[in-house]
């Protein structure tokens, strides 16, 4: 999977002069305890793979992919873009139990592309489509069907309203009737970036659109390129709490959006600090400008997404290695990122870390069950074209 570039929002925003007085750059902070050193306890071992059966119209790749329990039973669902379909498959038997048609969806006669679609299924007859290029929230029955659309306020220039970011690895969640949603904003004309607030959270009842987790303040005063700034969520069912982790921050943020907030260092041992592109804002933006800024991207480490493993009450938090000047510009080296996964227990101490074969797993396409993380094999490695294979990894003690 490559690995992210700015999207159409960022390229709205980010086309704009900036200079400001000089000051002096933030500390990028580093501590080899929980990093290099740590409690080296546990790994995740492959134990087997799990398959799932495909239609002819249904590819191997998706950016969305959820899970969720109703009756005791556990459901994997996928969204198809090319066909704007949900599949939705029994745990058990490895079954297609269901297709959810998003044909009707649609706002004043206006359909969605299905590459900017999204979904979380909270059960089989409370369906949540986020549509991230009209800003549109659509809560759907399992026949597809309409039940409500929630407009969210588009971003611009000046504004500090995130843009809709919805998929797997950063996840929609349904909690108290209110749907949290993590967003995205790059506005280097923002002199203040911690006036963002990238939790977009929807009253499902009332309507009401508001906004949480404000940016730290390590965004402020230097120049960070795209990817730097993505915000990946998971949540913690046993004490509810909402976990964030940025990109460039080595610390684990955990909140209840509301007063609590406690953060946690955890880095990787492959790497110390993330940095900047320019230590200076002061630059102006062009094409060349950004080139470099993606260049950045690929040739800096960053962390990725992180999940809570509630059958083993641990979090993995993925940590993207970074490639050389010679891989990023061989297009047959950068088309995969090196991945590492940090695994860290309920106090949030580091208890080990594996670096993924590369050029085997698709980075953003994975669900956990009982018997481990799932994740699923490049399209290269798919040898049969009428199903789709995860290996499963499992907390093993060392």
């Amino acid at each position: 999977m490559y690995k992210f570039e700015f999207s159409v929002l960022f390229i709205v925003v980010v086309f704009c002069s900036c200079s400001r007085p000089k000051q002096n750059p933030p500390q990028i902070y580093y501590q080899p305890s929980g990093s290099e050193q740590f409690n080296d306890q546990y790994t995740l071992k492959k134990v087997g793979s799990v398959s799932f059966p495909l239609d002819s119209a249904t590819s191997f790749t998706s950016k969305s992919i959820s899970t969720f329990n109703e009756n005791g039973i556990e459901y994997f669902s996928l969204l198809n873009a090319f066909n704007q379909t949900i599949y939705v498959y029994d745990l058990s038997t490895k079954s297609l139990v269901e297709k959810i048609s998003l044909e009707k969806i649609s706002t004043n006669g206006v359909k969605p592309n299905g590459h900017y679609l999204s979904h979380y299924i909270k059960n089989k007859d409370t369906i949540i489509v986020c549509d991230s290029w009209h800003y549109r929230i659509f809560l759907l029955n399992n026949h597809g069907e309409v039940r409500h659309v929630y407009n969210i306020p588009f971003p611009g220039k000046d504004k500090f309203i995130v843009g809709l970011e919805a998929e797997t690895e950063r996840p929609m969640l349904v909690k108290d009737d209110k749907l949290y949603i993590t967003g995205d904003l790059l506005d280097y004309s923002i002199p203040d970036q911690t006036k963002i607030k990238n939790i977009i959270a929807v009253d499902l009842k009332t309507n009401v659109i508001n906004r949480y987790f404000s940016r730290p303040e390590l965004y402020n005063r230097v120049v960070w390129s795209g990817d730097e700034y993505r915000l990946f969520n998971t949540f913690n069912s046993k004490t509810n709490k909402f976990i964030y982790s940025y990109a460039a921050d080595p610390f684990i943020y955990e909140t209840n959006n509301s007063g609590y907030l406690k953060k946690h260092y955890v880095g990787s041992k492959f790497f110390k600090k993330i940095l900047p592109y320019k230590w200076e804002k002061d630059f102006k933006m062009n094409d060349e400008l950004m080139s470099k800024l993606v260049e950045h991207d690929y040739t800096t480490p960053q962390f990725f997404k992180i999940i809570y493993d509630k059958y083993n009450d641990v979090y993995y938090r993925s940590a993207l290695l970074p490639l050389t000047k010679d891989e990023y510009y061989d297009p047959q080296k950068r088309t995969f990122a090196k991945e590492s996964l940090i695994i860290i227990d309920s106090k949030f101490n580091k208890i080990g870390e594996i670096q993924l074969p590369e050029k085997k797993y698709l980075k953003n396409m994975y669900f956990l069950t009982r018997e481990g993380l799932n994740i699923a094999l490049v399209p290269s490695l798919q040898t049969n074209e009428a199903q789709l294979t995860f290996d499963t990894f499992k907390l093993i003690k060392k």
